[in-house]
């Protein structure tokens, strides 16, 4: 979510953009998260779950690093398909992350886990784009303030990456 609200200010505060046409921007970038959680299902039919959300984190961490030289001079569609790709590990991971969740809480904990998880999300993004927020400190160097928060988007996703490696199982059990 932060890094969305970001791409949403750099899109209208360096780069011009009416909220409207910043919105419209944004539309193609939403497909990822899309197109993920429906690939979930394929890949951990074939993978089980660890894997996938490995993967899917890694992705999301090196499509955010990517963006660490955004300037005047990217063009949109760097934006747009670094924005994209990222946001598709996202929708792999989401219900990758739900599903491992729920397989190691068993169902005698699954109302705990299922609204711990869905809290910590909320809390996630609420962190997420105060952190964000904060990164456009010096109002006129949108480019700056965006590189920044690129590269914490990054680490967040690389340290989700190698705490999914050490913590989740690997299973033999698929994903439906």
């Amino acid at each position: 979510m932060g890094g969305i609200f970001m791409l949403c200010l750099l899109l209208q505060n360096a780069r011009g953009a009416s909220p409207v046409l910043a919105g419209i921007q944004m539309v193609p970038m939403m497909a990822g998260p899309l197109l993920g959680n429906l690939m979930f299902a394929r890949y951990s039919r074939r993978w089980g779950v660890r894997r996938p959300l490995i993967a899917a984190l890694s992705l999301a961490c090196v499509a955010s690093a990517a963006l660490l030289g955004v300037s005047e001079s990217t063009p949109y569609w760097i934006l747009a398909a670094a924005v994209g790709i990222a946001d598709f590990g996202v929708g792999v991971g989401a219900p990758a992350m739900t599903f491992a969740l729920m397989e190691s809480a068993g169902p005698e904990h699954a109302n705990i886990a299922s609204s711990m998880l869905n809290t910590n999300r909320q809390f996630g993004g609420l962190v997420g784009v105060a952190v964000i927020g904060i990164a456009p400190a010096n109002p006129g160097d949108w480019y700056a303030g965006a590189c920044s928060s690129f590269l914490v988007t990054a680490l967040c996703y690389g340290a989700a990456a190698l705490v999914t490696l050490k913590y989740v199982p690997a299973t033999g059990r698929r994903a439906v």
